[in-house]
């Protein structure tokens, strides 16, 4: 329910789906306190217009023999309270206190906040401060700040949770910061190493005196890629094992090519087209251009 003209804050409809009652009611006390809303029928009114259609369906049903608007506000109160806030068992919500750890990605002062909040279930009275702290503290899940919190001493009043927070977010702060500084520190010495790599490789590739780089080899159909080790298997499709095999810089004296030897040449049987002398590489004639 939106304010009205003059009201301060709003009410917002009350879905038992959706929303806590008890987190309603408290809001509506607030609501009636910032307006000044002290007449009980005024109070009465309120409520039933802050209630969505299925949960005013279910009072009507509550106050059978009676209708809603029959009862008073504080016996309005009392019926929604006790459906929608049954009394819960304070050893189930103590056994969830206590096995209750910090998740991952979960910041301490999340943490906090859960702790507190498993707290106000479980009935702990007088030692609720206390084992909040203790909860806090033990299922911090995070060694390093585990130790931190470890050197205190427990059974010294001036110890709580307020102060163990501090201490948590302080160091949890400072391993944020050096994860940081070794995550640039990393990344930092990573370029270098690429940078000195691709010098070192790079004054390889291109030094023409070394007689072991293969980035001088001939590019050729069988080896499609620059730099690759040619080996005699992908060179020669006649190649047979325990047959010499010519070299990249053999050069067959018929053909041009570099792949076999004179006397394998497809072409040594071939009529010259510009002398007419049949396999050249017999007679010792260059190789024609």
């Amino acid at each position: 329910m939106a304010s009205g003209s003059g009201l301060l804050g709003t009410i917002n409809t009350f879905d038992p789906n959706n929303s806590d009652f008890t987190v309603f009611s408290e809001r509506l006390s607030q609501f009636f306190i910032a307006n000044k809303v002290n007449d009980k029928g005024q109070k009465k009114a309120i409520l039933l217009n802050s209630l969505s259609e299925q949960c005013y369906v279910l009072l009507r049903n509550l106050c059978v023999p009676d209708l809603p608007n029959s009862k008073n506000y504080d016996d309005l109160l009392i019926l929604l309270e006790n459906h929608f806030s049954p009394v819960k068992s304070f050893f189930a919500q103590r056994m969830k206190f206590y096995s209750a750890r910090r998740v991952l990605n979960e910041s301490v002062v999340e943490w906090k906040a859960r702790v507190k909040n498993m707290a106000s279930k479980c009935g702990f009275g007088s030692e609720l401060q206390i084992v909040m702290r203790d909860i806090f503290v033990i299922g911090i899940n995070e060694e390093k700040i585990m130790d931190r919190l470890f050197e205190e001493d427990a059974s010294k009043a001036d110890v709580t949770i307020q102060t163990s927070l501090k201490l948590a977010l302080s160091k949890e702060s400072a391993l944020n910061e050096r994860t940081i500084r070794e995550s640039f520190a990393i990344n930092s010495n990573a370029k270098e190493i690429k940078q000195e790599v691709e010098v070192n490789f790079n004054r390889y590739r291109y030094n023409p005196k070394n007689p072991s780089n293969s980035f001088h080899k001939t590019y050729t159909k069988e080896n499609s890629s620059w730099g690759a080790t040619v080996r005699p298997k992908e060179q020669n499709k006649n190649y047979r094992q325990g047959v010499s095999h010519p070299n990249q810089s053999s050069k067959c004296t018929v053909c041009g090519r570099f792949n076999h030897f004179p006397k394998e040449c497809s072409y040594k049987e071939c009529i010259c087209h510009k002398c007419g002398d049949v396999d050249v590489s017999t007679s010792g004639a260059p190789l024609h251009n």
